[in-house]
């Protein structure tokens, strides 16, 4: 009898109670011209899905219902950007691309409203930041903004949004409502990856052809302090784009801050906010995107050099293995999905 009970109050809770949500990693691949599904948990390799064109970036919607990205149109030309881009929608219930939508120009590294219904949409190489309808793909509103704009960072109560510059050098900040300019922090080169922290007071952020990163006071904008990572062997040089280090991210609990040498190939661990040196971890070739479990032990980095996303344990401080994941994988999301 005591047996059939434990049984029966098992499947009760197997059955009966709301489904447990984990995270999943969605990586972008741009050569392959996919996404591959990673158990943050496992490290195993789920699923892949094809997009058909060059990807650039994937986000996940706050709910973990939808993951967004988006998509270079080849046009031909041997010199320039893509005239035209693409965004899409995939369902995390089916892993199947729902909507598409044209963007024009060459769109940039993805932001999403607290709400979900809002996608931002930088574009490199044309004057605009475009806000996508997240139910549909089309385009609802066009801020006017300056050419250049790479990354993007809503603030936590999703009133700000933040553009780095990788042309001419600046940090952006929008009023999500209006989208109008309200404050601008020149940098001495092109802004690459940058996270702030959760009290939104310090701005952490790379630069082209230089080998580490700086911190900006964002009330002031004055400069408060400059990291440099160890100095680059003999014969590495950065890319025609000024890449030294790409991949940045501040862990959930707001403790460490994960910074990727990408000519390199290891990630460098700081304490916060004291930014004292924790180490450095060696990953794949030309790490390129950094995000963090939300438990901020583990940290995964995309290495597009080495075509896998590193598995790195932040507390042992070494890397626990690298999972395949396309070919020339940059951008992911971690994606808390039920």
């Amino acid at each position: 009898m005591l047996i059939k009970l434990t049984l029966f109050v098992l499947w009760l809770i197997m059955f009966t109670s709301p489904a447990m949500a984990k995270e999943l990693i969605y990586v972008q691949a741009r050569q392959s011209k996919d996404i591959h599904i990673i158990d943050a948990t496992t490290y195993e390799v789920l699923g892949t899905i094809d997009v058909g064109f060059p990807t650039d970036d994937v986000i996940g919607s706050p709910d973990g219902k939808m993951v967004y990205g988006n998509a270079f149109m080849p046009n031909g030309n041997p010199v320039g950007f893509p005239d035209t881009g693409l965004v899409y929608g995939v369902s995390t219930a089916t892993n199947t691309i729902v909507w598409w939508g044209s963007i024009p120009g060459t769109p940039q590294h993805l932001s999403i409203s607290r709400d979900g219904k809002r996608l931002f949409v930088p574009a490199l190489n044309m004057n605009q930041i475009y806000v996508v309808d997240t139910a549909t793909g089309r385009i609802v509103e066009t801020w006017p903004s300056i050419i250049g704009n790479h990354g993007s960072e809503l603030s936590k109560d999703g009133k700000r949004l933040y553009t780095g510059n990788a042309l001419l050098g600046r940090i952006d900040v929008y009023d999500t409502e209006t989208g109008r300019l309200r404050k601008v922090m020149t940098t001495r080169s092109g802004v690459r990856p940058f996270k702030f922290d959760d009290q939104e007071k310090y701005i952490y952020y790379q630069l082209s052809n230089f080998n580490g990163f700086e911190v900006r006071d964002i009330q002031s904008g004055d400069l408060v302090d400059t990291v440099n990572l160890p100095e680059l062997s003999e014969g590495l040089h950065p890319d025609s784009f000024g890449t030294v280090n790409h991949g940045l991210a501040i862990t959930p609990d707001g403790k460490k801050l994960v910074a990727a040498a990408s000519l390199e190939g290891y990630v460098s661990v700081f304490s916060l906010p004291d930014l004292q040196s924790l180490g450095t971890i060696p990953v794949g070739e030309d790490p390129n995107w950094v995000r963090i479990r939300s438990d901020s032990k583990v940290a995964f980095v995309s290495n597009r050099g080495s075509n896998t996303v590193s598995v790195v344990d932040l507390e042992t401080m070494k890397e626990i293995t690298q999972v395949p994941a396309g070919s020339r994988p940059e951008r992911f999301a971690i994606v808390d999905v039920e």
